[in-house]
């Protein structure tokens, strides 16, 4: 057998009858150059007699040899030109290879592969090796078979062809389905027929990137062109993670309505992804779930435990909603499914909000999850009336059928509409609460700050008074600040410690004084908490007369809050968190009760008697024992308050976005912190010097401040 010889930079050693030179792995396959071939006896067959064949040149690789004329080496050197050396190094290498696999050779260069990472990459011959991606393989060891593929026998890695002829026979597909897309009925949600061909035009433009062809799958699965979603799939396999692959086809056979095939290919997915991450039980029992019916691709895709098993593609996924729900699945299946659609409602471009809703209608039908953004579709376009009655039906329906709303939906059980309802037996009330007020003065506040929590929520309450404090203290300009505080149920010490404050900063004078309320309420769950704020605030309003403050418990009051305040004062009428609304006071996303209550300013005396009265009488009507949950009730009653009183006045009033930086009162979500983490920061205050100035109990303080051990336990995921 005969052999050609490799260069170090990957050009083959030519010669004709007057020149040697170096030729590319192309130039000698189509016949423009003739090799230099070596026999089996390692000479030169049919070549210049000046030139000496040596070997034993190298260790790596150890086939290398050189071709030595007199003293001196022939080099090669990668602008293909030769001369003669007199150092014998890599660049005076050549590396014989058989004539066999000058073919593969050229293949390997001239077209892109799938290599073990599945990357794709066009094959180059540098340094007496093949290197594909980052990869050098040996150039000797390749064999192919009967379908393209390259197999690396000394690596045991396959090398696979793309893009393939399944790669043209998908693009061709979806070339048939763009051509008769205008005459389809399907009206897509989350894709347009005219992005077809553009995908198509990318995938052909760059076809080493097999994520474009991903994306036309993905494209046709949203434009509900399933066969040909299936057929970009099938030709994407080797050419990513097959789990993935798996996943995305049972998307598919779902979207399609193929409910045999999903469950198999879902199946497969998580065999192919779980295998070395589960144990064989829970797999099994996985499995089980899947064939039953009882585990489905949007309980995975909503689920933590999955999230290692598969790259979830969200846009993807999203052909999963609008969806057909089976009537016959479980509740918990139904549950998920309109948790999903609730929330991607609110992913949905406002322009394709209409199709939403009427593919839902027509899957499914009526739901409490449909009727509740029928009715966000009615507010946002300004009809409230209209929507009012939608959130009725939205309430109705989920008390028949024993679902539940997304988080930011439950507001709907306590969104007061036109209908009537009974007052609640027990309604919220702090008539039975003992106050302790704050010190009377010869003039009245300059603000006051009122906030409520439980015994838990206690821990924040040390700080937030040092914080305070330390403010009013380091102000150039002193102002007088009225703190109110509510309590539900606070155990003696919590009890002690806020009469200690109230009675030290009387004594001292200080230009923070502390007033605070306590007792028990008829229903105690976290949503009341948020309400106790609200429930003081007509009583608060009679004994002082000056703007207010509500905040968070959670919070903290930066050093500048007093020359910060002075500009809210002076500047603005009211303050609230419009995280919703647009700069001309129009909402502009999300849902009635969507109105930020962490914090909110309330700057004309004159009309707090009518507001403070309409914030309470609004919590004492709208929150209801039978309700699933009264979750989000304060923030209820402040937004219709606002659209009551404030709202149609916008171009009167001068209304500040409490969002805007900076912040008036900082609260976790300005430092990306949860609440416990949010607890132990000590940015802005040094609580135990502030106590211990004011001469009480530091130890105390900080002890107080910490959060119990129930409250410390991290959650399970599973």
């Amino acid at each position: 057998m005969t052999h050609f010889l490799l260069s170090w930079h990957g050009t083959i050693l030519c010669y004709e009858k007057t020149r040697l030179f170096a030729a590319s792995v192309s130039d000698v396959m189509t016949g423009r150059a003739s090799p230099l071939l070596l026999d089996q006896h390692e000479t030169l067959s049919d070549g210049p007699d000046c030139l000496e064949v040596i070997t034993g040149v190298s260790q790596d690789p150890v086939r290398a040899l050189a071709l030595r004329s007199g003293d001196r080496y022939l080099t090669c050197d990668p602008d293909l030109s030769l001369r003669l050396s007199a150092h014998c190094d890599r660049w005076e290498f050549f590396l014989p290879l058989p004539d066999c696999a000058l073919a593969t050779l050229d293949v390997l260069a001239s077209r892109t592969r799938i290599g073990q990472e599945l990357r794709v990459s066009e094959g180059r011959l540098w340094e007496a090796a093949l290197q594909l991606d980052e990869t050098g393989f040996d150039p000797a060891g390749f064999t192919t078979d009967e379908t393209g593929a390259i197999g690396h026998s000394p690596t045991e890695c396959t090398l696979t062809p793309w893009p393939n002829e399944t790669v043209g026979d998908a693009i061709s597909s979806v070339h048939a389905a763009c051509d008769t897309g205008a005459d389809r009925p399907t009206f897509p949600v989350w894709a347009r027929w005219e992005d077809l061909p553009g995908q198509v035009a990318l995938t052909l433009g760059e076809p080493h990137e097999p994520a474009h062809l991903y994306a036309l799958a993905r494209l046709c699965t949203l434009l509900d062109l399933f066969a040909e979603a299936h057929i970009c799939l099938d030709a994407l396999k080797g050419a990513m993670v097959e789990a993935d692959r798996l996943w995305a086809k049972s998307i598919v056979a779902k979207s399609a309505g193929d409910t045999e095939g999903s469950t198999a290919l879902l199946s497969r997915a998580i065999l192919s992804s779980a295998t070395d991450r589960l144990d064989k039980e829970t797999i099994r029992d996985c499995l089980a779930l899947v064939q039953t019916g009882e585990l489905n691709q949007l309980a995975l895709w909503r689920d933590h435990w999955a999230k290692p098993l598969f790259k979830f593609d969200d846009t993807f996924n999203r052909a999963l909603i609008p969806g057909n729900l089976p009537e016959e699945a479980a509740h918990h299946l139904k549950q998920e499914y309109y948790w999903a659609l609730e929330d991607h409602w609110q992913k949905c471009p406002q322009s394709d909000r209409n199709r939403f809703l009427a593919r839902e209608t027509a899957l499914n039908g009526e739901s409490h999850a449909l009727s509740v953004l029928r009715g966000h579709e009615k507010w946002l376009a300004g009809d409230p009336d209209a929507a009012n009655l939608h959130y009725t039906e939205a309430r109705k329906h989920a008390l028949r059928s024993g679902m539940q709303f997304i988080h930011f939906n439950q507001g709907v059980f306590s969104w007061l509409t036109e209908t009537t309802i009974a007052p609640d037996p027990n309604p919220l009330s702090l008539a039975s609460w003992t106050w302790r007020a704050a010190p009377v003065r010869t003039t009245s506040p300059d603000l006051c700050i009122v906030a409520g929590c439980d015994t838990h929520y206690f821990r924040f309450i040390p700080k937030f008074i040092a914080s305070l404090v330390q403010a009013a203290d380091t102000a150039a300009s002193p102002g007088a600040i009225h703190l109110y505080l509510g309590v539900v149920r606070p155990s003696a010490e919590q009890l002690e410690f806020l009469e200690s404050c109230r009675a030290t900063l009387e004594a001292q004078e200080s230009n923070v004084s502390l007033g605070f309320a306590h007792g028990s309420l008829s229903y105690e769950d976290a949503a009341s908490f948020t309400c106790v704020r609200y429930l003081m605030m007509p009583e608060i309003v009679r004994r002082t007369h000056c703007p207010i403050l509500t905040c968070d418990m959670d919070a903290l009051i930066p050093r500048d809050f007093l020359s910060q305040y002075e500009t809210l004062r002076t500047s603005f009428d009211y303050g609230f968190r419009l995280y919703a609304f647009d700069r001309q006071g129009v909402q502009s996303m999300g849902e009635p009760w969507g109105f930020g209550a962490g914090v909110s300013y309330f700057g004309e005396p004159e009309r707090l008697p009518l507001l403070a009265n309409e914030l309470h009488d609004y919590i004492v009507t709208a929150y209801r024992m039978e309700n699933p949950t009264n979750w989000c009730i304060d923030q209820c009653a402040l937004s219709a308050l606002y659209h009551r009183h404030l709202g149609p006045h916008w171009h009167e009033l001068r209304i500040r976005f409490m969002d805007d930086d900076p912040a008036l009162v900082v609260m976790p979500h300005h430092l990306g912190l949860d609440k416990q983490r949010f607890s132990a920061w000590d940015g802005i205050v040094d609580t135990a010097s502030v106590f211990e100035a004011l001469g009480l109990d530091p130890a105390q303080a900080l002890r107080l401040g910490k959060p119990s051990r129930s409250q410390c336990r991290t959650p399970s995921v599973f």
